[in-house]
């Protein structure tokens, strides 16, 4: 991946931070008090997948339509482990949640569905991109 791929990559990234920001913002103002603090949450998660497959897709179709599939999915790799890393250090180290809380996010037999949203970074740019690459 040469590096105005990388950038690119990096940049959209910054575009879906701010979009799950921003998603975080209206759960817990708007949707919650409405739909309950569960309710809300898987919403919220399934409004941000469909973000991310909409930045995958234009990512993929639009700014980096010649890219290779590997590189395709060195992004989605990228994206995946950078907000990984985002949510656990800001939960932690800003917001003082402990890490026990935090990875109990990514448990999927209590209901939480986080891991989702990193599933689908993973493997959004890869999964848009137009046939035959």
């Amino acid at each position: 991946m040469d590096r105005s791929t990388a950038q690119k990559a990096v940049g959209a990234w910054f575009f879906l931070l701010i979009a799950a920001v921003l998603n975080g913002i209206i759960r817990t103002s708007f949707l919650s008090p409405q739909m309950g603090e569960h309710v809300s949450y898987v919403v919220s998660t399934l409004i941000l997948v469909i973000a991310v497959l909409i930045c995958s897709w234009v990512l993929s179709n639009r700014l980096l339509k010649h890219c290779a599939t590997s590189d395709l999915l060195v992004i989605g790799l990228i994206w995946a482990v950078l907000s990984a890393i985002f949510e656990l250090f800001f939960g932690h180290y800003v917001q003082g949640t402990p890490w026990a809380a935090l990875i109990q996010e990514y448990n999927l037999l209590s209901g939480k569905i986080w891991i989702v949203v990193l599933l689908t970074e993973l493997v959004g740019p890869w999964f848009t991109a137009p046939n035959g690459r």
